[in-house]
């Protein structure tokens, strides 16, 4: 049993170093990625192509759009770009040399509006992403979109979260052009309306940028002119991160060929990949958001130890999983092992017991004078008479004797019982010849028995008493009296000395119960007679 649980706990110490040195791969990391796109196709008026957000699963939106023509279409980035200086660059980095797509509007008059709206081949993820509007000056934008359960989407879940402008003085990393960091877009969260300055004047670098928080089916943006020829610019980015982790076998450590599944919230099987020879597996560059279970499958032979399934949330941080399995026979050992320790007469509960008992009996002031008058077999018969009413060395260790004294009110002809089963156990000790174990917990085992220990010596409770304390001295037991004590390492006398404890503990605690239950029959046996006679 006790090679069992070494072997089990070096088991738990060798899964837990493993796991530690299961690294992940060094690519691990955030990665933004500003939104790919087709060639504008069309004309005029009946425009389309196709923007894709970086990220796993892949998701990729039709774009349609009725904008007039003139200086329409994807811009390189290369002259105006978002820097890290910026909001949203902060977050997800510089759009320098990232495409972006400049729209007009219907017509040129407040009353043509144009629309463009981006249908998602499947709906987006609820965070992890977003969309920035830029030279919102003289016009405005009014934005509508469908959440995945084909409702309106509010403006909590559009997510708004702040207007700028990246040509101010002062941005780092701006691009050459001049704007001023009060010319900023207002949004109207009644009418999800972004409007631009007050005056309607063609300025350079208002925008704003959101994130939202639900997952949407379409996106659309009405663009319409307040004066001039205005022209407004769509980005998009988003951030993904990896889901790596291990797989190992506590005794055996890292296993390879593991197959291992990502599923969404809702239960669809996103991705499978197989655990390397070193145990580990990766899910690089999904979208970070949360919902994410990975699981994996158990080989015959094996079983999981903890959970065979993790839930991982990408939002904030790359995800870690890792699993730890074990061989069925190794299970079972530990189940045999814990039967034994169950059944096992020195279990803990028994040491622990006889552990209380030793220390009870250390600190008993009655112990040694108890010991001392059951080993002597003329203690019983040379007592004084009058030691039913004061101390009979006995009764301490007589549970029910004591009780009857404290609550009979015969309590002299209770006493007196006990003194005359003393009297019979005295006797029976000597023809015994060293087998005393009928005078209440005589012999070494004195110490295991809790009830002899912690039951007090009515000559305690009632005061000292000078011909208990005189027949003591004329005996020449070397009793102690009340107040004297006596420990585990003593000796009253050369009758009574105390043995070393030796030999099972177990052994030492069944032969104390045996003499307490022996000699409590003696005493209820002769109070019997007394009745009856």
């Amino acid at each position: 049993m006790k090679k069992r649980g070494l072997r089990k706990a070096a088991a738990g110490l060798s899964v837990s170093a493993l796991v530690m040195m299961s690294v992940s791969p060094a690519s691990s990391a955030t990665t933004s990625t500003w939104a790919g796109w087709t060639d504008l196709e069309g004309e005029s008026r009946d425009y389309t192509a196709s923007m894709t957000l970086a990220g796993q699963p892949e998701l990729s939106a039709d774009v349609t759009s009725d904008s007039r023509a003139g200086s329409v279409g994807f811009i390189s980035g290369s002259s105006t770009w978002l820097s890290e200086g910026t909001p949203v660059g902060a977050k997800y980095g510089s759009s320098r040399n990232q495409p972006y797509l400049n729209l007009r509007p219907y017509a040129d008059s407040a009353s043509s509006p144009s629309t463009t709206t981006y249908a998602f081949d499947s709906p987006t993820p609820k965070s992890g992403w977003s969309f920035v509007l830029g030279d919102i000056d003289a016009d405005q934008v009014s934005i509508s979109a469908t959440t995945a359960e084909g409702h309106p989407a509010t403006s909590e879940d559009l997510g708004f979260k702040d207007g700028f402008n990246y040509c101010a003085e002062g941005v780092a990393g701006k691009p050459s052009c001049s704007g001023s960091a009060e010319d900023v877009p207002r949004w109207d969260e009644t009418t999800l309306t972004l409007t631009g300055n007050d005056q309607a004047e063609d300025t350079s670098g208002a925008a704003a940028w959101f994130e939202p928080n639900v997952p949407l089916s379409s996106l659309t943006f009405e663009f319409t002119r307040r004066s001039g020829f205005p022209v407004y610019q769509t980005w998009f980015v988003s951030q993904a991160r990896d889901i790596t982790g291990s797989v190992i076998d506590e005794v055996d450590g890292p296993l390879g060929g593991v197959e291992v599944t990502l599923t969404d919230a809702d239960g669809a099987v996103l991705a499978t990949t197989t655990s390397e020879a070193d145990g580990s597996y990766a899910f690089p560059e999904w979208f970070a958001t949360d919902g994410y279970v990975v699981s994996f499958t158990v080989s015959d032979g094996k079983t999981v130890v903890g959970d065979d399934s993790q839930a991982i949330d990408l939002s904030e941080e790359d995800g870690v999983a890792d699993f730890v399995v074990r061989d069925d026979s190794d299970e079972d050992l530990d189940a045999a092992s814990d039967e034994d320790a169950g059944s096992d007469p020195d279990a803990d509960t028994a040491a622990d017991s006889d552990a209380a008992s030793d220390e009870d009996a250390g600190t008993d002031p009655d112990a040694a004078s108890d010991e001392d008058a059951n080993s002597d077999p003329d203690a019983a018969t040379a007592t004084d008479p009058d030691a039913d009413t004061t101390s009979d060395p006995d009764t301490t260790s007589d549970q029910e004797a004591t009780s009857d004294d404290a609550s009979d009110p015969s309590a002299d002809s209770a006493v007196d019982v006990a003194a005359e089963a003393d009297s019979v156990a005295d006797s029976d000790d000597s023809s015994a010849g060293t087998g005393s174990e009928a005078d209440s917990m005589g012999g070494d085992d004195v110490d295991s028995d809790s009830a002899a220990d912690s039951t007090p010596d009515p000559a305690d409770a009632a005061g000292t008493d000078d011909g208990g304390k005189s027949a003591d001295a004329a005996e020449g037991t070397g009793a102690h009296a009340g107040g004297t004590s006596g420990s585990d390492s003593s000796s009253s006398s050369a009758d009574g000395a105390r043995l070393p404890v030796t030999g099972s503990t177990g052994l030492q605690y069944s032969v104390g119960l045996g003499a307490l239950l022996v000699a409590t029959g003696l005493v209820l046996v002769v109070a019997v007679r007394r009745r009856r006679g």
